[in-house]
C-alpha cells in the first residue's frame, strides 16, 4: 500500500510554481523525471503526464496509475492546485474519442471496430463482458492491457476505477445476438453509473 510520504500537496504546489517557468521549457523524460521525483516526496504510486511543450496551455495530468487507493491523493493534490500561469492541472487519465483504437500493445493492435461488449449492472458499478478480436478461447477470460487502455480511452481512468465492476474478456467470435459495438460503450456506461461526489 502506497503511504503519503512528507510533503503536503501545498509543499508540492509551492515547488511547482517556484520552478514552473523551467519546467515549461522541458520535454519527455527530463520533464517528468523532474517533476516525478518531487511528487514522490508527497505520495508514491501517482503518475504524470504531460502534453507537447509546444501547447498553451501545457496539460499536467495526474493519474492514480489505474491505483484505486491513490484516488484520494489525486484528489487532494488537484483540489490544492493553485492557479499557474500556462499550466493547466487534470485530475485522472481523461477520456478521449478513439476507443484506444490503433494503440499498440505488444503484438496487439487496438481496433476498436473489433470489439463488442454486454454490460451489467455489478452492484453500484457497471461490470462487462468484453468480446475481442485480438482474444483466443486459448485466453481465458481475464482483462488484459488492451482492454484497459481501451477502457481509459473510452470513459477515463477515474471511472474505470471507480465505476467498474467485473471483467471479462472473450473471442469476438463468441459475441452473443445482443453484444453492442464498442462505440456505444461511453453511453451506456455514463447512463448506469453516476460519479461520487
Amino acid at each position: 500500500m502506497f503511504k503519503s510520504k512528507t510533503h503536503s500537496p501545498e509543499t508540492f504546489w509551492n515547488w511547482f510554481s517556484k520552478k514552473s517557468k523551467k519546467l515549461i521549457t522541458l520535454e519527455g523524460e527530463a520533464l517528468l523525471d523532474a517533476v516525478s521525483s518531487e511528487l514522490s516526496k508527497y505520495h508514491e504510486g501517482l503518475v504524470l503526464l504531460v502534453s507537447s511543450g509546444s501547447l498553451r496551455p501545457r496539460e499536467l495530468i495526474i493519474s492514480a496509475d489505474g491505483i484505486s487507493a491513490n484516488v484520494d491523493a489525486v484528489e487532494n493534490l488537484a483540489d490544492a492546485a493553485p492557479d499557474i500561469p500556462d499550466w493547466k492541472i487534470i485530475r485522472f487519465r481523461p477520456r478521449f474519442s478513439d476507443g484506444g483504437h490503433g494503440i499498440q500493445l505488444g503484438n496487439v493492435k487496438i481496433d476498436s471496430d473489433g470489439v463488442q461488449f454486454v454490460a451489467f449492472r455489478d452492484g453500484t458499478k457497471v461490470g462487462i463482458d468484453v468480446y475481442a478480436h485480438w482474444r483466443s478461447s486459448e485466453d481465458g477470460a481475464r482483462p488484459d492491457g488492451p482492454v484497459f487502455v481501451m477502457l481509459d480511452h473510452t470513459i477515463g481512468e477515474y471511472e474505470v476505477m471507480c465505476g467498474i465492476g467485473f471483467i471479462e474478456v472473450h473471442p469476438l467470435e463468441n459475441a452473443p445476438n445482443n453484444a453492442r459495438p464498442w462505440n456505444e460503450f461511453a453511453e451506456i456506461f455514463d447512463e448506469n453509473w453516476a460519479r461520487r461526489t
